[in-house]
């Protein structure tokens, strides 16, 4: 026998958890019985671990895109010389 029921056709589970999140509540939306539920006592971290991760990742790709781009300007820079290398010259 399944766990799962058929919803009324009125149901909306996302004016629900509004009104949970109005209420102060911390909600999520337990997919199996269509109701809100604690996601804390379900054990659902995933959301949090995604974005903590996300935002500690970041940094680190930020830091070295910045890394190649000195690189990269550096190396432009011992090929054409110095600024303004080479104006004035000849005259």
């Amino acid at each position: 026998m399944s766990s799962h029921r058929v919803l009324p056709a009125n149901y909306s589970p996302v004016a629900t958890l509004q009104d949970e999140h109005a209420e102060g509540h911390v909600a999520g939306l337990d997919l199996t019985l269509g109701e809100p539920m604690d996601p804390v006592q379900m054990g659902v971290y995933d959301s949090f671990r995604v974005l903590r991760n996300g935002i500690a990742s970041s940094t680190g790709i930020a830091s070295n895109l910045l890394l190649c781009d000195e690189m990269l300007k550096a190396r432009q820079m011992g090929k054409s010389g110095p600024p303004g290398a080479g104006e004035g010259e000849g005259e």
